[in-house]
C-alpha cells in the first residue's frame, strides 16, 4: 500500500511546487561556484572550475576554486595514471596539462608491458583494489549523510545556543566552515542563518560499468539572536536518489521510477528510525495529511520533521526540521 501511495505521489510531483530550496546567502557568484562541486565527473567539474576562474576572476570563491583546480587536476591524473585507456584521454583533454610529459611516458610503458601474462594479474589486482575503493566510498557518502540527519532530530539542540549544544563541533568547528548571514531570514523568528556545503564522492555500479556521483547537500542552521537553533534543513540535488545509490552493489538495471521510489522510501525509513530513537516512535506522530511535495511529516514533543521530495531531476530534495515549542 505504502508502495502505490508513493507512486502516486511520485508522480505529482510534477505539478507542485519545487520544496526544500536551500537558502544561500552572500556573493552572487555562488551559483556558478556550486556547479563546480556537483558536476557528475571529473571531467565536468574540471571544466566547471575552468569556466569560474575565466568567468568569476574576482569572484568570492575565486581562490577556493584555483586550489580545488590544482588539486583536482592532481587528483584526476592520479586516478589515470596506471590505466593506459584514460591516461590517453587525460592527454585529449590537457595535451600541455602538468603531467602530459609523464602521461605519455607511462601509457608507452604500459602498452609494452600489456601483451604479458604479469599483465593480467596486474589488471586483476587493480581491479579488486577500485571494486574495494569504491565500496568504502559509498559506505563514507552514506555515513556522511546519515550521520547529519541523526544529529540534527535531536530535541536538545533546540534548548541551547549552538555554540553550547551537540552540533557546535561538526557544523562550527569542522570544514568547510560555514557561511552565515545576519538578516531576517524566511524562518519565523529568526535573525541568523548559517549554511555549511558538504560533499561526498562515490561510485556505484550500473548496467556493467560504474557510475561516478556526489553526493552534495547543504546543512543550514536558522537562529534566534542569542544564537538558539530554531530550525535546521538538509537539502541537496536529488539527494534521495544520491542516497539510495550509496546502497547500490550490483550491476542490475532497473526502472528509474522504481528506483526514484525506493529512494523516497530508504529515506522515510531512515527519517522515521532517527525520529523514532531521539524524539518519539508513536505512530501519532505520523501525519497522512501531505502536501504534493512532501514525503513524509513527523511531529512530536515540540520537534517538526518534514521531508520533500524535488519535482524533476537535478532538483533539490530536502528535510526540514524545526522547533515547535513544548
Amino acid at each position: 500500500m505504502r508502495r502505490a501511495l508513493l507512486l502516486a505521489s511520485v508522480l505529482a510531483l510534477g505539478s507542485g511546487c519545487t520544496a526544500g530550496k536551500a537558502f544561500y546567502a552572500g556573493a552572487s557568484d555562488f551559483g556558478a561556484y556550486r556547479a563546480t562541486r556537483i558536476a557528475d565527473t571529473e571531467e565536468a567539474r574540471l571544466a566547471a572550475s575552468g569556466r569560474y576562474l575565466r568567468e568569476h576572476p574576482d569572484g568570492a570563491y575565486v581562490e577556493e576554486v584555483k586550489a580545488d583546480f590544482a588539486e583536482r587536476e592532481a587528483a584526476y591524473y592520479a586516478a589515470c595514471r596506471r590505466d593506459a585507456d584514460k591516461l590517453e584521454r587525460y592527454l585529449e583533454l590537457f595535451p600541455d596539462g602538468p603531467h602530459a610529459a609523464e602521461a605519455k611516458s607511462a601509457v608507452a610503458a604500459i602498452r609494452a608491458r600489456s601483451s604479458g601474462p604479469d599483465a593480467l594479474d596486474v589488471a586483476a589486482a587493480q581491479t579488486r583494489e577500485k571494486l574495494e575503493a569504491m565500496a568504502r566510498s559509498r559506505v563514507r557518502a552514506r555515513e556522511s549523510l546519515v550521520g547529519w540527519i541523526e544529529r540534527s532530530i535531536d530535541p536538545a539542540l533546540f534548548g541551547a545556543p549552538l555554540r553550547d549544544g551537540p552540533l557546535v563541533v561538526p557544523f562550527s568547528l569542522s570544514l568547510p566552515p560555514p557561511r552565515c548571514e545576519t538578516g531576517d531570514p524566511d524562518a519565523a523568528g529568526a535573525v541568523r542563518r548559517c549554511v555549511k556545503l558538504l560533499e561526498e564522492d562515490f561510485s556505484f555500479p550500473r548496467e556493467g560499468a560504474f557510475v561516478e556521483h556526489a553526493l552534495l547537500f547543504d546543512v543550514s542552521i536558522d537562529m534566534t539572536g542569542p544564537g538558539v537553533p530554531i530550525a535546521i534543513r538538509i537539502a541537496g540535488p536529488d539527494l534521495f536518489t544520491r542516497l539510495e545509490e550509496t546502497f547500490i552493489e550490483d550491476r542490475g538495471a532497473g526502472d528509474d521510477m522504481d528506483r526514484r521510489i525506493n529512494a523516497i522510501e530508504r529515506v522515510i525509513d531512515t527519517v522515521t528510525n532517527v525520529f523514532g530513537a531521539n524524539v518519539s516512535a508513536e505512530p501519532a506522530c505520523a501525519s497522512r495529511d501531505l502536501a504534493p511535495s512532501e514525503v513524509l511529516v513527523l511531529s512530536c514533543r515540540g520537534v517538526e520533521v518534514r521531508a520533500f521530495a524535488g519535482r524533476d531531476a537535478g532538483d533539490d530534495d530536502a528535510i526540514h526540521i524545526r522547533h515547535l515549542g513544548e
